[in-house]
């Protein structure tokens, strides 16, 4: 028996909910289950696994980023991502571990394709566009899995913002 309005939309927000409450380890089937008010073997009408759960939560958690929709320069562009990119992380701080998993959604592809694209367009060749956003994607995880721990927030704003702007400046100077 499935639960009445039971979607993989559904399932996704319970599961990002039992991460923030209780971590990466308490998110099981069984525990899905429970929290959307159904069996775990429901679930898997909607989900194959729990890998497939986890990619996504992580594709759930990056839907959660609001790109700026308005024309910029293209430095401007990749700044408003990477801060964006934070902002998501610092929200779920327990799911910050999902972002050391390469993205396996096409959701997460999007975000990663719509900055590179930008890079593309500021003049960037393939290779050099996607290991700009590779770097970038490994900074702001790895800073956040730093700063936003599941015990609390250490204050590192000023280390981000510090290699933000390093980073920024190193893309600029490459290009020129």
């Amino acid at each position: 028996m499935v639960a009445k309005g039971l979607t993989r939309a559904s399932i996704i927000d319970a599961a990002i909910d039992i991460i923030d409450a209780e971590g990466l380890d308490a998110l099981s089937m069984r525990a899905l289950g429970r929290a959307c008010g159904v069996k775990a073997m429901s679930l898997y009408r909607y989900i194959a696994n729990k890998e497939e759960l986890l990619d996504a939560v992580q594709e759930g958690i990056i839907a959660q980023m609001q790109l700026p929709k308005r024309r910029r320069a293209w430095l401007g562009l990749i700044e408003a991502a990477a801060r964006e990119l934070r902002r998501v992380l610092a929200e779920h701080p327990n799911a910050i571990p999902l972002f050391v998993r390469p993205a396996a959604t096409t959701g997460a592809f999007v975000a990663l394709e719509q900055v590179w694209r930008v890079l593309i367009a500021a003049g960037f060749d393939e290779a050099d566009a996607l290991r700009a956003v590779q770097s970038m994607l490994a900074f702001v995880v790895g800073q956040a899995l730093w700063q936003f721990t599941p015990e609390g927030e250490r204050q590192a704003d000023d280390e981000f913002e510090f290699g933000l702007e390093v980073m920024l400046l190193g893309l600029q100077a490459k290009l020129s």
